[in-house]
């Protein structure tokens, strides 16, 4: 029996707010409830952050044909899923990954939409 037992509900700051103690409560305590922001809940809830239009939050999204349009106009297509392992717990985890379109609708948004390669850009 450890600690989280004896609880029902879980509180704790965003120092324990990784997606390694996520996946160990949904998975070994899914009777609880727990209450632990990630690490930057506090950081995206100022001001600043909110009116920063480089903040991917920031960004308009098509949730129908998922994609998304930055500060700039570039548009940035679900390009296909992914998977990263984390080295110090090997934990996996999904993603989405998007990437700039090769089609933009002027010749300054296909310009922005490349890296100094010549790549288009990409995030996950």
């Amino acid at each position: 029996m450890t600690v989280l037992d004896k609880f029902k509900n879980i509180v704790a700051d965003a120092g324990y707010g990784s997606e390694y103690n996520y996946s160990l409560l949904e998975n070994k305590y899914e009777d609880k409830n727990y209450y632990i922001p990630y690490g930057l809940y506090d950081k995206e809830q100022t001001r600043k952050c909110k009116k920063d239009p480089t903040k991917l939050p920031n960004w308009t999204y098509n949730e129908q044909d998922d994609y998304y349009i930055d500060w700039q106009g570039v548009r940035f297509n679900f390009k296909r899923y992914g998977k990263r392992k984390n080295k110090s717990t090997g934990l996996v985890s999904d993603l989405k990954i998007y990437e700039a379109d090769e089609f933009q609708l002027t010749d300054e948004l296909i310009e922005l939409a490349k890296t100094k390669n010549g790549r288009n850009h990409f995030f996950n």
